[in-house]
């Protein structure tokens, strides 16, 4: 072979070197979304994360995946949760797992679920920090609900029997477990609102339910109320609600109505966990008498022609009363406030100065 036809030979093979890709290097996989979508939910249990042995799974989150050449890979997976609690306390491994032979297959992309582990997808069993879980148990609240906290997922996925470092993607589901809602206005047995009066509460979470039904003489309790028919029940975000004047049934003069919220936190699967309040009664005051309007009328009448001024205004600005009534800071009923009244009325020499604000 002379010199010249062994040059050749190295270049041709030089090219198809060159043209050819380097084995191992020529595909991977990509998440698709990244970071994967998650359930928007505020409460998670112990036997969420048991993913092959929940007795009711539920959907938590949806992993995308994708080759980068729209081929067919099998690849392997893990997932780690890590946990924040609050005061500093974490676990950096408290749960894993993982999925075992033959894993699964890419066809060009795929999507899993939580609800694929363990049941489309083999994995092996979830593995627990003993220390982790003994904690989470100890802190759990009733039904097995974990704690607040952050709660961090680890997604690992690389092509199996390859030595190419695994792709990674996180995200995180924020356990916040609201557990209370406190009713502020109407107060109860408030017997002097208006038909249309302005409902107020705290509660940690972003969504509500507000439901008010009407207590019929022969209920002897606000619970035989609620058995009936709702006047109202609707979902509210925010923490306050303004009786509508059209599109629900009204509410009457003289009658007394039960009032409650259901605090909506989302949890796994799309669900709302309800977190109920206490019962509270109001009364809306019998038509021109103790209402808040007529009241009104009343303390102008109690404070004389020297601060007429004041009440014009009000008037002149077409301003309604709404919400809860304070003294000092503290909530009144109309009761209260008539009674008020009747004390200015007897003591006109007590009252300095009046303002609008």
């Amino acid at each position: 072979m002379n010199a010249r036809l062994l040059y050749r030979i190295r270049q041709c093979l030089l090219v198809a070197a060159l043209m050819c890709p380097l084995s191992g290097s020529a595909q991977s996989i990509l998440f698709d979304p990244d970071p994967p979508i998650v359930s928007p939910l505020q409460r998670l249990t112990i036997a969420d994360l048991d993913f092959q042995n929940a007795t009711t799974p539920k959907w938590l989150f949806t992993i995308g995946l994708r080759t980068s050449d729209g081929g067919t890979l099998q690849a392997r997976m893990s997932i780690h949760v890590r946990i924040q609690l609050p005061g500093g306390e974490s676990y950096p491994d408290a749960a894993r797992v993982e999925t075992v032979d033959p894993h699964f297959a890419i066809e060009g992309s795929r999507t899993i679920t939580n609800l694929d582990l363990g049941h489309t997808i083999p994995t092996g069993p979830t593995v627990y920090d003993p220390i982790a879980r003994s904690r989470l148990e100890q802190l759990a609240l009733p039904g097995g609900t974990l704690p607040a906290g952050l709660y961090q997922f680890v997604v690992e996925v690389g092509i199996v029997n390859d030595v190419t470092p695994p792709r990674v993607s996180r995200f995180s589901i924020d356990v916040t477990n609201p557990s209370s809602v406190e009713l502020l206005f109407p107060l109860d047995g408030d017997d002097g609102l208006n038909r249309f009066p302005l409902f107020q509460w705290r509660y940690d979470g972003e969504r509500s339910r507000i439901a008010v039904y009407e207590k019929l003489p022969n209920q002897g309790s606000l619970e035989e109320a609620i058995a009936g028919t709702p006047h109202l029940l609707q979902e509210v975000r925010g923490l306050t609600f303004q009786y509508p004047q059209a599109g629900v049934r009204s509410l009457e003069h003289g009658k007394t109505y039960v009032w409650y919220i259901d605090g909506l936190v989302p949890e796994s699967g799309g669900t709302d966990f309800k977190v109920r309040s206490p019962l509270r009664a109001f009364t809306v005051a019998p038509q021109g008498v103790g209402s808040l309007s007529s009241l009104l009328d009343e303390l102008e009448e109690a404070l004389g022609p020297k601060y007429k001024s004041v009440f014009d205004e009000i008037r002149n600005a077409a301003l309604a009363p709404e919400g809860a009534m304070r003294l000092n800071g503290n909530p009144i009923t109309s009761s209260d406030l008539a009674h008020i009244i009747r004390r200015l009325r007897d003591n006109p020499q007590s009252i300095t100065n009046v303002v609008l604000e």
